[in-house]
């Protein structure tokens, strides 16, 4: 059986602690799957990116105001 589109396709993550670049297939995020930076070593998947992307958001909202 071949794997579908969505797990071939790559998309770009980029490490919201040292701003490296990975590349991912979408189906081993959107599967609960992680990885590792390969600069800094911190472990990431699509929770703990939208975690990080919601504080950027806000931290960005919050000096706007100030």
């Amino acid at each position: 059986m071949e794997p579908s589109i969505a797990q071939t396709l790559t998309t770009l993550a980029t490490c919201p602690s040292c701003q490296t670049d990975a590349a991912l297939t979408l189906g081993a995020l959107a599967g609960g799957g992680y990885w590792t930076c390969s600069r800094c070593s911190h472990t990431w998947d699509a929770g703990r990116l939208a975690t990080a992307a919601a504080y950027a958001e806000w931290a960005s909202a919050r000096r706007l105001r100030n």
